[in-house]
């Protein structure tokens, strides 16, 4: 679903060990640190203890869930393609000018953790505009699964993948044209 180049600068970056669980929230690791010393190894949730590999993946997505699929994919992507992920971050910047740093919790009805802090701006849903440690990597993420992923079955409580490409598509047409535009024209 991505572009060739893309996945072919992902698979050229290091390797990726992936699992699915049903019901699981999803996530991904990719290890930017050498190893501190030989053979050390990490604990990674749902993996277990992991040889520490610099540039190693680890990616969890939900059974069945196409659209956690291509979204944690996308956080594999924004380590493989960086300039990809800066083109987001700019867009993230430039669009939050002046928008204040507010918990998921208290903008969304899902109780998100204290300390998931998000710039909600004019995203289609508040959780694209979060931040980690000032970096917004939801953005990308967010809108890849809309424009890739609009197949599959929705959590309860949320919108399902077609009616959540849906809303960004009807909300924020910016995001879909951008991330269409990439998605045919951005090289690596």
């Amino acid at each position: 679903m991505f572009p060739d180049s893309w996945t072919t600068a992902a698979d050229h970056f290091g390797p990726l060990y992936t699992k699915a669980k049903a019901g699981a929230r999803g996530f991904h690791y990719t290890e930017t640190m050498p190893p501190p010393y030989p053979g050390a190894t990490q604990v990674l949730p749902e993996f277990g203890r992991v040889p520490w590999e610099q540039a190693a993946g680890y990616l969890l997505t939900r059974t069945g869930a196409l659209n956690n699929a291509v979204h944690e994919f996308a956080h594999r992507l924004q380590h493989a393609l960086p300039g990809l992920e800066s083109l987001f971050e700019d867009l993230h910047q430039r669009r939050t000018i002046g928008h204040p740093l507010e918990r998921l919790r208290d903008v969304t009805p899902i109780p998100y953790r204290a300390n998931e802090r998000t710039r909600k701006d004019k995203y289609a849903n508040a959780y694209q505009g979060k931040e980690y440690s000032g970096k917004p990597l939801e953005v990308m993420t967010m809108a890849m699964e809309a424009v890739l992923g609009a197949r599959g079955k929705a959590l309860p409580g949320r919108e399902s993948p077609a009616e959540w490409f849906r809303k960004v598509y009807t909300d924020d047409r910016e995001m879909v044209d951008f991330t269409v535009g990439l998605l045919f024209y951005w090289k690596p």
